[in-house]
């Protein structure tokens, strides 16, 4: 299955997550999504230029110092962004029909990122209480909070740990036979 062939497959297949997908289906469509990705980054900074972020330095009161730095970088932006909301729905199907390819649930790539992101979430409910996170989210719309270094280091582990399952579940051999998901996808390409 070549590149092309791939992206067409999973766009073709937007909606579906029955069924499966074979390893070079799946890799593939990947790469379409990061040579994309690059190809926004290029056509962002052409159209709206770099991005600019202002840093004012306050001093260890935290009053203003006058000093303020300027920090240049490029971004995928709004069309990055437009991309990934195209290729979002193509890209979730084509992972869960890739996990039946291996015989597994389709839900279980997003079950350790989801641990992950929950595992952040009670982090900082722990660390602010509960009324002071709802109280920031309502005012400011983030909740920031300092963590130690242990804390901080589970999370990281967890995180690498998570993304090390799903690529080793993602890059198994496709179940030989016909499994409960449907036939074996490179035999029915064949």
């Amino acid at each position: 299955m070549t590149l092309v062939e791939a992206t067409k497959s999973c766009f073709a297949k937007y909606l579906t997550f029955s069924g499966r997908a074979p390893r070079s289906e799946f890799w593939k469509f990947i790469l379409f999504m990061l040579l994309g990705l690059f190809t926004c980054l290029l056509v962002n900074s052409m159209i709206f230029g770099p991005e600019f972020q202002y840093l004012h330095e306050t001093d260890e009161n935290g009053f203003l110092t006058g000093r303020t730095s300027v920090r240049k970088f490029h971004s995928s932006g709004f069309v990055g962004n437009i991309f990934l909301l195209g290729t979002l729905i193509p890209w979730l199907s084509v992972t869960w029909r890739r996990m039946h390819d291996s015989g597994r649930a389709g839900f279980l790539p997003f079950l350790p990122i989801l641990g992950w992101v929950a595992l952040i979430f009670a982090i900082t409910i722990a660390h602010m209480g509960f009324s002071n996170f709802a109280d920031a989210m309502r005012t400011t719309g983030r909740a920031n909070t300092q963590v130690s270094g242990t804390v901080g280091l589970i999370a990281f582990v967890t995180l690498i740990l998570s993304v090390t399952i799903n690529i080793y579940w993602l890059n198994q051999a496709s179940d030989p036979q016909t499994n409960k998901y449907g036939p074996n996808p490179t035999e029915v390409l064949s």
